[in-house]
């Protein structure tokens, strides 16, 4: 994982540097349709990023860790604002006209403080001690969660509702301005922030989705550093190049990152869980042959000293079967002299010793040796 970090480093060092050498370059021929290449995008991006919520949530529920419940609240309040990037695009068809917002700054806002909101979820990920196990049976998570998301949704509606006092990013033709480069630069930092929290976690925890996240970061730095350098290298940077719909893919990769990271460690947990259980399996079929091939009768019972298990000495012995014994059952093979004494022992967690007078399968009675463990 640490080499993957390196090797995405290195490769977004090499991507920002074709973009420095290629900028201001339209690709006229590569431009695709918005008309469904925005919609397709947002709704792949919505649901990766929403699953991976899931199952940071997930995972949260099993290891009640910070990283986890932080990084669930990072992809989701990011999720939120993909949702809002889309019902704001004010142009959902290249040559058409505005669409229902017409302030071209409010996409760009609201896509911006999505990454926001996941970079800071990753910093608190990797640095937060809390919430963390000793809040397992407490409300507080969940209440924070609800508060959390709900204010994110706050802020995004705030977003629309006072757009035309936000600063402007993005001219009415679609190109993006200085401001956009100066916002992109903050998300940037904090992306950065978060990949280096992430991953020096990763190092000293060795927690893999720490890993995941730190790679979904240094891909978003790349995202914002294309349209970072094409700005305040002097070219222009209009929507529907190139570069533009590139960065669209490099999203879709990152969240991608960590949502195939997640599945692959719950594939792993499950396969090792699996391997417990033929483990565990195996065991008990050998604890069984070995009861079964002991003189002695042995039986296991529960808390409520109710049997759960008999060995084929038993069965010899008395002529009943597991299924056919309760406490209470199997006190009427004993003698009614030795019932009550045999009855207090034989719910007793360990240390129940005599001995007593039970039926045997031909319905004589024989003095048998008790010694509980």
């Amino acid at each position: 994982m640490l080499r993957a970090i390196v090797i995405a480093t290195a490769l977004t060092a090499g991507l920002l540097a074709l973009v420095y050498l290629t900028r201001g370059t339209r690709f006229v021929g590569l431009v695709l349709p918005l008309g469904w290449f925005l919609p397709m995008i947002d709704a792949f991006t919505f649901m990766i990023s929403v699953s991976t919520a899931s199952l940071s949530a997930g995972r949260y529920r099993v290891f009640r860790d910070p990283t986890s419940f932080w990084s669930a609240i990072g992809f989701a309040g990011c999720g939120i604002g993909i949702i809002f990037h889309f019902v704001t695009f004010p142009n959902l068809i290249q040559q058409g006209p505005p669409a229902s917002d017409p302030v071209a700054s409010s996409p760009s806002w609201a896509i911006l403080a999505g990454f926001m909101t996941l970079s800071v979820g990753s910093i608190l990920s990797a640095a937060a001690r809390w919430p963390g196990r000793a809040m397992s049976r407490h409300p507080r998570p969940t209440l924070l969660a609800t508060v959390v998301l709900g204010g994110i949704t706050g802020v995004h509606a705030g977003m629309i509702r006072f757009r035309e006092q936000l600063p402007v990013l993005i001219r009415t033709d679609g190109t993006l301005i200085t401001g956009f480069a100066v916002a992109a630069l903050g998300v940037a930092a904090l992306s950065a922030l978060g990949a280096y929290f992430s991953t020096r976690r990763y190092v000293r925890a060795g927690d893999p989705l720490s890993g995941y996240v730190a790679l979904c970061e240094i891909i978003i730095i790349s995202v914002m550093g294309i349209g970072i350098v094409h700005i305040l290298g002097g070219f222009p940077y209009p929507r529907f190049t190139f570069w533009w719909f590139a960065q669209f893919a490099d999203i879709l990769l990152a969240f991608s990152v960590v949502l195939f990271g997640q599945l692959k460690e719950y594939a792993r947990l499950f396969r090792r869980e699996q391997e417990k259980s033929r483990q565990l399996s195996e065991g008990e079929e050998r604890l069984r042959l070995l009861t079964n091939s002991i003189p002695q009768l042995a039986w296991t019972a529960d808390d409520r000293g109710t049997p759960d298990f008999v060995n084929q000495r038993w069965t010899e012995f008395t002529g009943t079967t597991v299924d056919q014994v309760s406490m209470d059952a199997g006190l009427g093979l004993v003698h009614p002299d030795d019932r009550g004494r045999v009855g207090r022992n034989g719910r007793k967690a360990s240390g129940a010793a005599g001995n007593m007078r039970s039926s045997t399968a031909s319905g004589t009675r024989r003095r048998a040796d008790m010694n509980g463990s």
